[in-house]
């Protein structure tokens, strides 16, 4: 059996520390001469050299993709039949891996740590999943409107690249609203002040308006429930709540729930119970009832107010504001008690816009507006009387509406206005419509937000997508 010359030993010649088993075996075979010198091996060890296919270091095939090329530095793989790990893969043609291009078509493509980035040129983007195609899809039509992720409904796509709007029913004048039951309720009033009414049901579907009640008297608060709609009026000193269900049609009576010692202007559901203050035309105090039997509970016998502008109720407080220039923002526990106000909120009250303060469970929010302080305006919230948020700063905010987790707003630095939405906690605004139709924005589907006329004006109500 062939010996290896001294000269040629593999443990002499070689240090093998840090190799793998492929590039030791390699060192060895040509060092003891399996390859060069012809020798079978040298001294007892083995001089063939390893199968590529079961090594376990082996650099890759020219053929495996860049995945697979666990040798290579970050950011290099081996492409076709090219160099070993002599590829980058952080360019437009090999983006993140070999042959994954991002296409140039409407745009300029860029190779990034996640992948193909895109600055598409105006009026289009990249809505699909391959990159190759680039900036692929024109931003003008009903599913892409503006953005990749704006789909209009049916609604269409205005030249704003925003979602058009759609004019529901001649339903203006409105002087209180709610949703509920499929339908936005309006109490449409026919001047200011009132001295009658009528309680309009607009279908979210499209269909025709339907008056569910016609009333004479000086109207008040307006809630829905699940199965209900509530609404007070006042005639002649008596001060009463009526309901209708959301079923019911026009030629059904509405029955009178009860009779209460205060007007409720305002009307708030919360659980099983209605909450309102009695002091929208004279002096008054907040009241809670049960909306099945009891009797009606003064939550704050030792304070009263007059002029009450806005009204909202969250899982632990009340609040409310009045008409008078510079009043504070007032709050109560639900269990009622000495009202208190929340430190540095001044609401900014006017006309006969009364859709300031909206709530969740946990948080009322409402607007500001100086005018002559422009830096002091915005949208804010707080829980209970605590550190007030700020939601947005900034504006001339005209109208806001709560839903769910977001919070809409109208905003009217110059006419028109716009109409945008932000986290309710807190963040960039996105514009919504421009420009937005109708004063108040006052109610959102899963799909929609709804604004109206406010009472001084008639028109359509208008749909907004989302």
């Amino acid at each position: 059996m062939p010996v290896s010359p001294p000269w040629l030993t593999f443990d002499i010649l070689l240090d093998n520390a840090g190799l793998g088993a492929y590039d030791r075996a390699m060192r060895k075979a040509l060092t003891c001469g399996a390859i060069v010198l012809g020798l079978a091996g040298c001294g007892d060890e083995s001089s063939s050299i390893p199968d590529a296919a079961a090594r376990a270091d082996a650099p890759a095939s020219a053929d495996a993709p860049a995945s697979a090329d666990a040798g290579c530095d970050p950011g290099f793989a081996t492409c076709g039949a090219g160099p070993v790990c002599a590829t980058p893969i952080t360019t437009v043609d090999d983006c993140g891996a070999c042959g994954l291009s991002c296409g140039a078509a409407n745009g300029t493509p860029t190779c990034e740590a996640t992948g193909c980035a895109f600055a598409c040129d105006p009026g289009f983007g990249h809505c699909g999943a391959d990159p190759g195609a680039g900036c692929e899809t024109p931003l003008d039509s009903d599913a892409h409107c503006g953005r990749c992720d704006r789909a209009c409904q049916g609604q269409g796509c205005a030249a704003s690249a925003l979602c058009a709007e759609l004019g529901l029913a001649t339903a203006g004048a409105a002087w209180r609203w709610a949703m509920g039951g499929g339908a936005l309720y309006l109490t449409r009033v026919g001047a200011v002040p009132p001295s009658s009414y009528q309680i309009v049901r607009v279908p979210l579907d499209g269909s025709a308006e339907v008056v569910m009640h016609a009333g004479v008297g000086y109207p008040g608060g307006l809630v829905t429930d699940a199965g209900n709609v509530y609404f007070a009026e006042t005639i002649g000193g008596v001060h009463r709540v009526l309901q209708k269900a959301h079923t019911d049609g026009a030629a059904v009576a509405a029955t009178p729930l009860f009779t209460t010692t205060e007007f409720p202007g305002f009307l708030a559901v919360r659980g099983s119970a209605l909450y309102w203050h009695g002091g929208r035309l004279a002096q008054g105090h907040v009241f809670t009832r049960p909306l099945v039997g009891g009797a009606e509970v003064n939550l704050t016998p030792a304070d009263a107010e007059n002029l009450v502008a806005s009204f909202a109720v969250s899982a632990t407080h009340i609040y409310w504001s009045t008409f008078t220039s510079g009043a504070p923002l007032r709050v109560v526990p639900l269990a009622g008690g000495t009202p208190g106000t929340v430190p540095g909120a001044l609401v900014w009250t006017a006309g006969n816009v009364a859709n300031h303060l909206v709530a969740d469970d946990t948080h009322a929010y409402w607007f500001e507006r100086n005018d002559s302080v422009p830096a002091d305006n915005g949208v804010f919230r707080v829980a209970g009387a605590g550190a007030i948020e700020p939601v947005h700063q900034g504006g001339r905010i005209g109208s806001i509406a709560l839903v769910g987790a977001e919070l809409y707003f109208v905003d009217a630095p110059s006419f028109p206005a716009q109409l945008y939405r932000v986290p309710a906690v807190g963040g960039a605004p996105v514009l919504i419509a421009d420009p937005v139709r109708g004063a108040e924005v006052v109610a959102a589907d899963a799909q929609y937000l709804y604004s109206v006329q406010g009472p001084s004006s008639a028109g359509p109500m208008y749909r907004y997508v989302r």
